[in-house]
């Protein structure tokens, strides 16, 4: 555990932590829930049959792995933890879909005690608010450095759970813990400071990169050498293009006619393009039912 070996480095004694640095550390030592995991990987709660008649990929006759939906999130009281739900699955109600799993209930407590965790918690780190608090904001203390450690502590805690479940089933993060960092030049000298953590934030992965495809989008002259409106002028222009008797249209080579006409009119096209920036459009546009990747009927 790199937290515990930085705390050894800098000479500085468990006990002589915050109360909230101390918290973290103890629980970020044995991070995972290993009783949580060991209940995924429980065979007997897989639909065999279902995972047998799905397939993995091109080879139909092994079976597919479990889908899992797994979110990290920072609790009211500022703990940091990770639950997993079966894709498809909703706590209240019908599900959206059938599961992989022959049968799922989540428990508030394991136990009788009042401490008890869920049962479908893969890992709870206290305090960790406290922790993205007084890097945000500077705090100087004695320990403020470790800080920072443990937070990227929690960034490695994560990626070994993905790691580990991963191996054995289709993981989907609704919600996953992103770093941003500012490079230090002069990294070349052994007393030179490392890399500046910027950014420690949970946000959801589908929602950064939908936000990620909308400004490549609204930037795709400067990205992919032609406009929105070049594009589908030249689309329009194919798709009214009257064909030679008994021709029938290709939909395998769509994307280079388009391309081609692009090219006539000076901009630098590739079908390759044509294609990203059609499947963006009809994807992200408002008016993406009039746009269609292939030549209409």
């Amino acid at each position: 555990m790199f937290a515990a070996r930085a705390l050894e480095r800098a000479g500085i004694d468990h006990y002589d932590l915050p109360p909230y640095q101390r918290d973290a550390l103890s629980d970020l030592i044995d991070g995972l829930d290993e009783e949580a995991i060991a209940a995924i990987n429980d065979s007997w709660t897989h639909d065999e049959e279902r995972l047998l008649k799905r397939g993995r990929g091109y080879h139909k006759e092994i079976p597919a792995k479990p889908r899992i939906d797994v979110s990290v999130e920072m609790t009211s009281k500022g703990n940091f933890k990770a639950e997993w739900f079966p894709t498809g699955y909703l706590q209240y109600g019908m599900n959206e879909e059938p599961t992989d799993f022959l049968h799922f209930y989540r428990k508030d407590s394991r136990t009788i005690s009042y401490g008890g965790r869920p049962s479908n918690e893969l890992f709870f780190i206290r305090k960790i608010q406290h922790c993205v608090g007084a890097h945000r904001y500077g705090q100087k203390r004695a320990t403020s450095e470790l800080d920072t450690v443990l937070l990227v502590a929690c960034n490695s805690l994560v990626e070994r759970l993905k790691e580990r479940l991963e191996f054995h089933f289709e993981v989907c993060m609704t919600s996953d813990l992103f770093l941003e960092w500012e490079e230090v030049s002069g990294r070349h000298l052994i007393r030179d400071r490392p890399d500046r953590l910027l950014k420690w934030e949970i946000d959801s992965p589908a929602e950064r990169q939908r936000l990620a495809e909308l400004a490549y989008l609204d930037d795709l002259e400067d990205n992919l050498g032609f406009s929105e409106a070049a594009l589908i002028e030249a689309k329009n222009v194919i798709d009214t293009r009257p064909l030679k008797r008994g021709q029938e249209p290709s939909p395998h080579n769509y994307g280079d006619r388009i391309a081609k006409e692009l090219k006539k009119s000076g901009f630098p096209a590739t079908k390759g393009n044509v294609e990203r920036a059609l499947t963006l459009i009809q994807k992200h546009r408002r008016n993406a039912k009039v746009i269609q990747l292939n030549r209409p009927n």
